[in-house]
């Protein structure tokens, strides 16, 4: 794979002209942006995913690199959470932990990863966005939630 900078200005370039695109037709032409992210959402973005992960050949060894991501991040985050309760307040404390173990994966990575990896290397990157994905809705949900609620209540 060739990472010069001339090799990944390309795709670069399109994906920001993409975005210089939409903040025109927001601006000039005063496009509603709600059906626009609606459609992204429920249609281009699954797409999207499902395309990649069926271009790089998954198999059912890759669901360990989904587990390992869980638990790494949510490892992570009940450390932070850990550390955190003593020196902020539980709303913070909440936040930090929750953030700890997520990240901007999916609309700002997988266009990176689009670009930089082979479709294998995709694949893999989905099957590790999945784990932060199940983490984001599973324990850091719970995370968030003790930042204002019980431990039932959450």
């Amino acid at each position: 794979m060739d990472l010069a900078p001339s090799a990944l200005m390309g795709p670069l370039l399109m994906l920001l002209g993409y975005v210089g695109l939409g903040f025109i037709a927001a601006q000039r032409l005063k496009i509603d942006p709600r059906p626009i992210a609606t459609l992204l959402v429920y249609l281009i973005a699954p797409l999207t995913i499902f395309r990649a992960l069926m271009n790089g050949g998954p198999t059912l060894e890759y669901l360990v690199l989904t587990l390992a991501m869980f638990l790494l991040v949510s490892a992570m985050a009940l450390a932070v959470r850990w550390a955190t309760q003593h020196r902020f307040g539980p709303q913070e404390g909440a936040l930090l932990a929750f953030s700890s173990g997520t990240g901007n994966t999916g609309y700002f990575g997988l266009p990176v990863a689009l670009i930089l990896l082979p479709p294998e290397g995709v694949t893999l990157y989905l099957f590790c966005m999945l784990g932060i994905n199940l983490y984001e809705f599973t324990v850091g949900f719970y995370l968030s939630a003790r930042g204002h609620f019980s431990v039932r209540q959450s």
